[in-house]
């Protein structure tokens, strides 16, 4: 696992905005030159630390990996429809397919919606995305939910392990309030896409999905 090496040039100053951002990532310190790993995130109302149980809203892990995560035979149709990537034109070709999701609300029954589990009421809990890093001010990114119309996403800072972002919205998405505004996360090892395939659902097909519109007709 790369650790922090030295640089040159301190970017991102102290309450320096990403572009796209209406909120400011305050400077962290010296970027990490690679972001490549699994990570324990946070997401909070508020800023908050990652230790810090009261002000999760979402808690999960992030998997960014260098390669495409092979899907097996038995999750592909669900990955097939739980994927922000297939839209992230602007993430698409940098690392498609390499980074992961599992997230869960504390304190919350797992909540179900198509027939899979979600978190706060629509975010499928377990996702496959792309993602990008730059060791400048744009840092990382990647995506949780991607459609033609609507997004929502992370831009974050890495250093020593750390993460700190925000999240975005747009599209349909731009005026909506999830309840989730920072995130900060932390390097825990290599990266381990089998902790997102363990999470997901081996049972779930697109029949799933027919048939719950179908109940809604009924």
């Amino acid at each position: 696992m790369a650790s922090v090496l030295n640089t040159r040039v301190i970017i991102l100053a102290i309450g320096a905005t990403l572009p796209g951002c209406k909120d400011s990532i305050p400077y962290i310190g010296l970027p990490d030159s690679s972001a490549v790993g699994t990570y324990d995130v946070v997401f909070c109302r508020r800023s908050c630390q990652i230790e810090d149980s009261a002000a999760a809203v979402i808690r999960g892990v992030l998997v960014l990996d260098s390669v495409r995560i092979t899907i097996p035979d038995s999750l592909r149709e669900y990955f097939t429809h739980a994927n922000a990537g297939e839209w992230a034109t602007d993430l698409r070709f940098e690392n498609p397919g390499g980074a992961c999701l599992v997230l869960h609300e504390p304190g919350h029954p797992p909540a179900k919606r198509f027939g899979y589990t979600v978190v706060r009421d629509w975010l499928p809990a377990v996702i496959v995305t792309n993602w990008r890093y730059r060791q400048d001010s744009s840092g990382l990114s990647f995506e949780l939910y991607r459609s033609p119309d609507a997004s929502f996403g992370v831009d974050a800072q890495l250093s020593g392990g750390r993460l700190v972002g925000i999240t975005s919205m747009g599209g349909e998405l731009y005026k909506a309030d999830f309840g989730v505004k920072y995130v900060v996360g932390s390097r825990t090892g290599r990266p381990q896409p089998a902790l997102c395939l363990e999470a997901a659902p081996t049972d779930w097909t697109l029949d799933s999905l027919r048939s719950v519109f179908d109940s809604l007709r009924s």
